[in-house]
């Protein structure tokens, strides 16, 4: 009961997230993109893949990953997003997801580390991923 009581609330806590991630996950099947459930962590976080993807995307109680190359430090990321999501509730869209989601589309690898952006270095720390950070270049 207690578990069912809390899962309930995080779900309305982070409501606007859990919706889009729905929305996503409907809309990919929809347009006949291969979606799996591939997991449940301890958390109750779902984990789906999707060949309608490039990269991941945390909404809440579910992450999207793509089909290739997500390995288990890319898994414990999203699941540092999801952390963030818990945090922040309503506020996750604004506060992470909009900056995140700009950072990814407009980066570049001579723009320095993807991962030193501060957004993803929070989810990493939430993630208990310790990485080496590469400097921005002074061009950036």
């Amino acid at each position: 009961m207690k578990k069912s009581l809390k899962t309930t609330v995080l779900y309305i806590w982070q409501a606007p997230q859990v919706l889009l991630g729905y929305a996503m996950l409907l809309f990919m099947k929809i347009f006949r993109k291969s979606v799996v459930h591939f997991g449940t962590d301890p958390n109750g976080v779902q984990l789906w893949r999707s060949d309608g993807m490039r990269g991941a995307i945390s909404l809440g109680m579910l992450t999207i990953h793509s089909n290739w190359n997500m390995g288990p430090a890319d898994i414990r990321h999203e699941l540092g997003h999801t952390k963030q999501s818990r945090i922040l509730g309503p506020f996750y869209l604004i506060i992470i997801g909009i900056p995140s989601l700009l950072h990814a589309a407009f980066w570049k690898p001579d723009k320095g580390d993807y991962y030193a952006y501060w957004t993803e270095k929070w989810a990493d720390k939430l993630g208990g991923i310790k990485r080496k950070i590469r400097r921005m270049t002074e061009n950036a």
